[in-house]
């Protein structure tokens, strides 16, 4: 989708594009409210439950994934470590890792960390979920359906002025999972299941072949061009 590079320029479709497919409800929403006349597709992403299975011995660690808000990431980050309440926590940057090792560290953290303020979906917080980590943080739109309160803590989308709410809220929740490990184990193995339950591989298959379907159903002559096309050339 070919976006206005001045403000003169309209947001446009090109002709050939059939339909859109999406990964989250909020993206299909935003995208169904600006180009109301196309089809769009929900897709529910799933995490590879051999790397991201429920862990339930934690660390006391809190990871984070800074590449997508470096500035939010260093600062909320520089404060805690400033005020020094958690002390006793180690602050786990995920950077220039493969899959296998970000896998690794996130099973062997109590924590994640989100500072994504636009996200179309959140990978990295399905994940961290599916592991039995309790995430704290904005949900940045697309993730809201996966940050509830009922298995993780979210925060309003993040402002300057949040910065001591989000501080606060990141210190309560650690020093309480002290106090309290099972009640968080608990609440752990709840987002695992709600992960495992909402978002397996079998529903992306499924999803991507009833989309399919449905593209063939409604376009069928114009796929069949398409398909020819691609033997001739």
């Amino acid at each position: 989708m070919p976006l206005p590079s001045s403000s003169n320029e309209k947001w446009s479709l090109s002709p050939s594009i059939l339909g859109l497919l999406v990964v989250s409800d909020d993206s299909r929403e935003a995208l169904q409210f600006v180009f109301d006349k196309i089809k769009i597709y929900r897709i529910h992403l799933s995490s590879d439950p051999s790397l991201f299975c429920l862990t339930k011995q934690k660390q006391q660690q809190i990871a984070f994934m800074p590449r997508k808000a470096p500035n939010d990431a260093t600062e909320i980050v520089s404060a805690i470590q400033a005020r020094g309440r958690l002390a006793n926590w180690n602050f786990l940057p995920l950077i220039d890792l493969s899959k296998d090792q970000v896998a690794s560290h996130i099973k062997e953290s109590a924590i994640l960390l989100n500072f994504c303020r636009h996200e179309g979906f959140g990978l990295i917080v399905q994940e961290a979920m599916s592991a039995g980590t309790i995430v704290i943080g904005p949900h940045g739109g697309g993730g809201k359906e996966l940050i509830k309160k009922t298995y993780a803590f979210p925060l309003g989308k993040r402002t300057q002025a949040l910065l001591m709410d989000y501080v606060q809220l990141i210190e309560e929740v650690a020093l309480d999972m002290e106090k309290r490990p099972t009640f968080y184990q608990e609440m752990g193995e709840q987002a695992s299941r709600f992960i495992q339950q909402n978002y397996a591989e079998e529903q992306e298959v499924k999803d991507l072949q009833e989309s399919w379907g449905k593209l063939c159903e409604e376009h069928n002559k114009r796929l069949q061009r398409l398909c020819l096309q691609v033997v001739v050339y």
